[in-house]
C-alpha cells in the first residue's frame, strides 16, 4: 500500500510538471505519439477491438488524474493570489493612509475640482474623491414594473427586464433624495432603482 501511494505521488508529480511544461513550454509534440498511431493501426478483429477499449480506458483514466493534478494546483494558485491580494492591499492602505494624513495638513497647493480634490507631486498626484450619489437598479424589478403600467417600453426587452445602461441616461438625482425624468421633468418613483451614497475615498495617480 505504502508502495501504491509512493507510485501516486510520483505520478501526480510527473504530471504536475508535464502541466507547467505546458504553460510555459513550446508546447510541441503534444499528441503527435498517438496520432501516429492512429494513422498506422487497423481494428479488424475482436481482440484489436478490445485492445482499443481498453486503450480508451486508460486515456480517460489519465485525463482524469490529470485533470484532478490541475485543478489542485489552480487551487493552490487561487489561495496564493488571495493571501498576496491580502498583503498588497496591507501594504497599500498603509502607505495611503500617511498619504493622506499629510493631504489633509496641506493649507496650499490643492486644485479642488467638481468631482474631487487634487495634489500634484512629482511621482504622480493626491487624490480625494467627493462623495456623490447614484442610482442603483435592481432590473428585474423595474422591468416588470415598468411593464405592468404601461411606460418605458422602449427600454425593455421581451423578457420583463430594464436596459439600465441605455435607461440610466434619462435619469438624473436632485438633492441626492429625488430621481427626475429629464425628459419630461417627472418625479420617478420605481421600485428596483434606489439611490445610493457613495462614501468619499482617497487614493493615488501615476
Amino acid at each position: 500500500m505504502a508502495v501504491n501511494l509512493k507510485q501516486d505521488s510520483l505520478e501526480d508529480e510527473i504530471i504536475a510538471n508535464k502541466i507547467i511544461d505546458m504553460m510555459f513550454g513550446d508546447g510541441q509534440k503534444i499528441g503527435e505519439d498517438e496520432e501516429e498511431e492512429k494513422q498506422r493501426f487497423v481494428i479488424d478483429s475482436d481482440e484489436k477491438a478490445a485492445w482499443a477499449l481498453k486503450k480508451i480506458e486508460n486515456i480517460d483514466k489519465q485525463f482524469e488524474r490529470f485533470k484532478k493534478v490541475a485543478e489542485g494546483m489552480i487551487k493552490e494558485l487561487e489561495q496564493e493570489i488571495e493571501k498576496e491580494k491580502l498583503k498588497w492591499l496591507g501594504e497599500r492602505n498603509v502607505y495611503l493612509k500617511l498619504l493622506r494624513e499629510y493631504f489633509e495638513s496641506l493649507e496650499e497647493g490643492k486644485q479642488e475640482q467638481e468631482t474631487q480634490i487634487k495634489y500634484k507631486l512629482p511621482y504622480g498626484a493626491l487624490i480625494l474623491k467627493k462623495p456623490k450619489f447614484q442610482l442603483k437598479c435592481d432590473k428585474k424589478i423595474a422591468g416588470k414594473w415598468a411593464k405592468e403600467n404601461g411606460c418605458f417600453e422602449e427600454f425593455i426587452k421581451e423578457e420583463p427586464q430594464l436596459q439600465w445602461g441605455q435607461f440610466k441616461k434619462r435619469l438624473e438625482i436632485k438633492d441626492g433624495n429625488t430621481i427626475i425624468d429629464t425628459e419630461t421633468g417627472e418625479v420617478l418613483d420605481i421600485p428596483g432603482i434606489e439611490i445610493e451614497r457613495v462614501p468619499e475615498a482617497f487614493d493615488v495617480k501615476f
